[in-house]
């Protein structure tokens, strides 16, 4: 007796499927939050990235498995740190929003947010993505090397300039204003304002500040500002 076959169950195409997160999840900040700043980019980076995990993977490892498993590679006393590296990648930046979230930076306390930040998303998985390498060999080294850059990378280039300005500090500058915007977020179907202000100056930046920090009209001012990160600490 023949089996009934059953009919294929139909799946979202792969690139449409991509294109949907890469525009709806940016949308989706934008209309509840009113801006898409570096955390919306770097959440879509990683849905993106484990979309194309999913994906590529397991035709990577049909294709090669059967050549690493005949590579023979000395387990180190550090290789559980790429435990660590792989739960780095999506908690390290969710924290780093966490902390961003919980917390004002201010002149006061700039170093230890800024330490946290650096420490969460470019210190822990740098030092933890080493043990793996040794791991890249035969065939496949390109696409393993592909995926550690990437993995890392997701979490480093979100706290990036969090560590460049851990290391070089606030900065003093003598700015003209030309405008000042406040942000605005929907909640519960209302058009809400937020703490967060959008400072345009004259020489073309746009930087960030907190309304409870700082009181910033147009015209001249001195401000203290974290350049890299570009958040304006203090007014005078």
């Amino acid at each position: 007796m023949n089996a009934t076959s059953q009919p294929p169950q139909k799946q979202l195409p792969f690139w449409p499927g991509v294109v949907l997160i890469a525009v709806g999840i940016p949308l989706i900040f934008w209309l509840r939050f009113g801006r898409v700043d570096g955390f919306a980019i770097g959440f879509t980076a990683f849905l993106l990235l484990i979309v194309f995990g999913l994906r590529f993977i397991p035709v990577l490892n049909e294709k090669y498995g059967a050549e690493q498993e005949k590579l023979k590679v000395n387990r180190g006393p550090f290789d559980w740190l790429g435990a660590v590296w792989l739960l780095a990648i999506p908690f390290a930046p969710f924290l780093m929003w966490v902390v961003d979230s919980l917390s004002v930076i201010t002149v006061q306390n700039w170093k230890i947010i800024l330490g946290t930040k650096a420490g969460l998303c470019v210190l822990i998985p740098v030092v933890s993505v080493l043990p793996l390498i040794k791991y890249v060999r035969g065939k496949a080294v390109p696409y393993a090397l592909l995926i550690l850059v990437i993995g890392t990378g997701y979490p480093v280039s979100l706290g990036w300039h969090a560590m460049r300005d851990f290391i070089s500090g606030p900065q003093q500058q003598q700015v003209s204003v030309t405008q000042v915007n406040q942000i605005h977020m929907t909640y519960k179907f209302r058009d809400v304002p937020t703490e967060i202000l959008v400072v345009k100056l004259a020489d073309g930046r746009t930087l960030e500040a907190n309304a409870t920090q700082a009181a910033i009209e147009t015209g001249p001012a001195a401000i203290t500002v974290l350049q890299h990160s570009g958040v304006i600490l203090a007014v005078r």
